[in-house]
């Protein structure tokens, strides 16, 4: 965000502002949301995941935070998805 907001003369936090009202959520919580679509993408895809591979794969810290997200977004484990 700070590198946009200099890019285009404006304050972090104004953009920040004006992308929730515009999209209607934050844009930390738009980009889980987008790379928690491409974890379903890979899943759908077949094939039995390697979670870690996954994870680092998709810039996660590691394969906790990627089952950690998995979680709160879809309500249930990969597991219990697949």
């Amino acid at each position: 965000m700070g590198e946009l907001a200099r890019a285009v003369a404006a304050s972090p936090r104004n953009l920040t502002r004006l992308f929730h009202a515009w999209v209607g959520t934050s844009p930390k919580l738009f980009c889980r949301m987008v790379r928690f679509q491409y974890v379903l993408r890979h899943l759908a895809s077949g094939g039995k995941p390697d979670w870690a591979a996954l994870a680092a794969e998709l810039g996660y810290a590691d394969q906790s935070h990627l089952i950690r997200d998995f979680g709160h977004f879809a309500q249930v484990s990969p597991g219990a998805l697949r």
